[in-house]
Parts: C-alpha cells; structure tokens; sequence
C-alpha cells in the first residue's frame, strides 16, 4: 500500500511516497528463560509472543501457560492449543512443540 503527497519546492516537485518505506510487519523479540521468570502477574491475564505463534500467557494468580496460536489449513480459522505449563514444559520444548505442530503430516 502506498500513499503519497506531492509538493512543489522552488520549482521542483517532490514525491513523498519516495521517503515512505512500506510498513513491516512487527517482529517478536524472542523470549529468554529470564524475561519468563521476571515476568510477574497483573490485575489481568496477558500474554507475551515469542514468535510464529508461540506465547506464554501470564494469569493473575501468577502460572504461566504456553500458547500456540496457528490458523487451520481448510478453514482458515484461528484456533490455539495450550502446550503445558511453564517451568515444567521449557521455552525449547515449546518452541519444538510448535515446529513439529507447523510441519505438513507426512503420508503413510
């Protein structure tokens, strides 16, 4: 998507669609063992990515669970699958949870 304003500067028309890269998408930082372990409840639940899908959602009484968010192939609708709590699944064991969930079922 681009948008643009035209200007005319001395004589000489600028295009600011030109200085505008096009916006990317964010990028999860990936999680450490110590951001996990320092990250303390709220008044509310709320969830910290890790990335392609993979969080950790923080609950007010202070656990710490493990989601993976992935959208269905036919359907195209979002679901979520809870991996276990942490530290008892750790961050590596996650992150391999969601690779083998991303991989193609392979044919028999």
């Amino acid at each position: 998507m681009t948008f643009g304003i035209n200007r005319v500067h001395l004589g000489v028309q600028i295009s600011y669609t030109e200085f505008c890269p096009p916006k990317m998408p964010k990028v999860a930082t990936p999680l450490t063992n110590t951001k996990i372990q320092s990250a303390k409840s709220r008044d509310k639940d709320y969830m910290i990515a890790d990335g392609k899908g993979l969080r950790i959602r923080i609950r007010k009484n202070g656990t710490k669970d493990w989601i993976f968010l992935f959208q269905l192939p036919f359907t195209n609708k979002g679901a979520d699958v809870c991996f276990g709590l942490y530290p008892t699944v750790s961050l590596a064991e996650a992150r391999e949870r969601r690779a083998r969930t991303l991989e193609p079922p392979m044919d028999h």
